[in-house]
């Protein structure tokens, strides 16, 4: 295992794409002190002048940074295996391009976090900025694969053209969810701001409260239904908490609590956006008396997850 320690609060923002776990691991100690980071004032620092570097025990496809890392963008840009867990705040940009592997940030996370993710699991644990899984500069497709949680709340056009994936939200969302959404899955525990479903094609739109903010689609009327394949859901976003739980054994610190998840079947169902011919639905959770979720104001709002 890899653990890197900031040394001092960052007076510029600093790219932090290099620091992934499969190139990190096959570098030798030498040449990891003094591997290039570049900054926004166009020029370069070595890895050591911003972090002290540690080799603790633990699985060598691990990589820990401890510290406030706000001006710390592109953590685990294009990665695809291993785990990258950030021990405080993230910049912009995390898991941008990401293909596999794991990210967990304890703290908070910037903009345009996920964009453009194929695979893989994101996990944070406290708020997180506008953009969320946008599509990469040039490309017309957002998030196309992979797992997204995010235990607190989330900015605006979350999920914008999102064709694959599941995204799970505890807290509360920003205007324009998911505009132009392709395909995909998306589960909001908190509330859910004004123009939501914005030519919205295909997909599911999971709200376990009614949404605050008048919808920007087309919807036909409501019906109530019992469905079937919600466990499927419900098992697979536990089974990905599961996972992250796992995570904090070889650092003997829990770095993410799970956030609570609905196992109800029952819903109000509704078909849209039918303005653009979409064939998407739009699911409000009904008989959630037996759980525990987030109030109509959601709690996450400090940043943590509620048990």
């Amino acid at each position: 295992m890899l653990e890197l320690t900031l040394k001092r609060t960052l007076e510029h923002r600093v790219d932090g794409s290099p620091l992934v776990p499969e190139r990190l691991a096959k570098v030798p100690l030498a040449d990891l002190l003094s591997l290039p980071l570049s900054t926004a004032n166009s020029s370069r620092v070595r890895l050591e002048e911003l972090f002290w570097v540690q080799l603790p025990a633990g699985p060598s496809d691990m990589v820990v940074i401890r510290g406030d890392c706000r001006r710390l963008d592109e953590f685990g840009r294009g990665m695809s295996s291993g785990t990258l867990m950030v021990d405080g705040s993230a910049g912009d940009r995390v898991g941008s391009g990401m293909r596999g592997g794991t990210i967990l940030v304890a703290g908070d996370a910037g903009d345009e976090v996920c964009s453009g993710m194929r695979g893989g699991v994101v996990a944070i644990a406290g708020r997180c900025g506008d953009r969320l899984a946008m599509p990469l500069p040039g490309e017309r497709s957002g998030m196309r694969g992979g797992d997204i949680v995010i235990a607190g709340s989330v900015g605006l056009r979350a999920c914008q053209r999102m064709r694959r994936g599941t995204v799970c939200i505890a807290g509360d969302v920003g205007e324009y969810l998911a505009p132009h959404m392709i395909a995909g899955t998306i589960l909001v525990l908190g509330n859910t701001d004004a123009h939501w479903g914005l030519g919205m094609r295909r997909g599911s739109l999971l709200f376990a409260n009614e949404p605050i903010g008048e919808t920007a689609a087309a919807l036909s009327p409501r019906r109530n239904l019992e469905l079937s394949f919600l466990p499927l859901i419900w098992n697979h976003l536990r089974s990905v908490q599961h996972h992250l739980v796992s995570l904090g054994e070889p650092l003997q610190k829990a770095m993410w609590r799970a956030v609570p998840l609905p196992s109800t079947r029952w819903v109000d169902r509704r078909i849209g956006d039918t303005s653009t011919g979409g064939c998407g639905e739009v699911l409000v959770l009904q008989r959630l008396s037996s759980i525990a979720l987030p109030s109509k104001r959601s709690s996450m709002e400090n940043g943590s997850a509620v048990l």
